[in-house]
């Protein structure tokens, strides 16, 4: 069973997730608990970075719009966005 449950991400040269996107009207009371929360939180122009391991990062985005956006690390580079509702998943070519 285990075998079969396998997604098809070696197959597509997929080896991760790079960054996930979150883009929202965040309030000034909602940034501040995250900054307590991540305390190696980066404040850069218009959004918050949170960098974890093995180069992979969770983006605070300060937006009108909500929605999230996920890049993979794809070693092919021949991946077609793919949207799911308010999701957006995409390439990151490796180099």
């Amino acid at each position: 069973m285990k075998a079969r449950m396998v997604p098809n991400s070696q197959k597509n040269g997929i080896t991760g997730i790079k960054t996930i996107t979150y883009y929202g009207p965040f309030d000034e009371k909602e940034l501040e608990r995250l900054k307590k929360i991540f305390i190696c939180m980066e404040e850069k122009e218009k959004q918050l970075e949170i960098p974890l391991l093995k180069g992979q990062s969770l983006i605070i985005r300060n937006s009108d719009e909500v929605k999230t956006e996920v890049q993979l690390f794809n070693h092919e580079g021949d991946i077609s966005p793919l949207m799911i509702e308010n999701v957006t998943i995409m390439e990151n070519p490796l180099t």
